[in-house]
């Protein structure tokens, strides 16, 4: 009897990770080359923002992004969001669009049922009481991964999935300059950047993200790009304010 536990245990654990990450995980990177595809399409170029609002970082980002007539899509953690209705009232003001970054930003493989299901459902049900949306708010997946549960939320509830064409790593950026030119030299139309608002070990001791927005919205050659939300740029259903949009496609 011991040595049939101690197969059967094993195997379907095994069983439950392969059904809890590994089908996820496969049906992701599926998504992901689809959503790469389809963006590369675009003759825009999408700013993205994760894990925000930040009280000290997004109201500057806010302001550059303003200074430029720049629109970006803005992907908040709920529970930020919660505690900063202002910021998020600001982001919606200035046109930017608003998607869903998890209420907790939790690790989709470091959370199991039901805290996985509950995790999305309260974002999503939080940001939509606070923008008022109607139609389903775009998704980023917390690191950009999915687990079984949250891949059963996207279908549940027809959630666009974003995911991003270049990623400068700024959390780990140190100077601004750098990252700015970094940026300029990479992206072409149809590039979504993905790039952090609430980062705060990073982007509180150095204002590295603000003074590469600056540097780069700027840029002689940020001239050459047309800036849209992801909503524009993808012909995804209009996730903000009503205002002139762009023929990006």
């Amino acid at each position: 009897m011991l040595g049939f536990f101690a197969i059967i245990v094993p195997l379907a654990v095994a069983v439950a990770v392969a059904a809890y990450i590994l089908f996820p995980w496969i049906v992701r990177n599926r998504l992901r080359r689809l959503f790469v595809r389809e963006a590369r399409r675009s003759p825009c170029v999408c700013l993205t923002f994760d894990d925000g609002p930040d009280p000290q970082v997004t109201p500057q980002v806010l302001d550059v992004l303003a200074s430029a007539n720049v629109r970006a899509t803005f992907f908040l953690v709920a529970r930020k969001a919660v505690q900063h209705p202002e910021i998020v009232a600001g982001i919606r003001q200035a046109g930017h669009e608003i998607g869903e970054h998890g209420f907790r930003h939790a690790h989709p493989w470091r959370t199991w049922s039901p805290a996985a299901w509950s995790e999305h459902v309260r974002a999503r049900n939080a940001l939509r009481a606070m923008v008022g949306e109607q139609q389903e708010l775009a998704f980023r997946p917390p690191f950009g991964k999915l687990n079984l549960l949250t891949w059963l939320y996207t279908r549940r509830f027809q959630k666009r999935v974003v995911f991003w064409t270049l990623d400068p790593r700024d959390y780990e950026q140190t100077d601004p300059e750098r990252l700015a030119d970094d940026l300029l030299e990479r992206m072409r139309p149809g590039a979504v950047v993905l790039l952090h608002d609430g980062n705060a070990k990073t982007l509180h001791e150095t204002p590295v993200l603000v003074g590469a927005l600056q540097r780069l919205v700027r840029s002689p050659k940020a001239r050459e790009f047309e800036f849209a939300t992801v909503s524009e740029a993808l012909s995804m259903p209009a996730l903000r304010p009503p205002r002139q949009q762009p023929d990006c496609r």
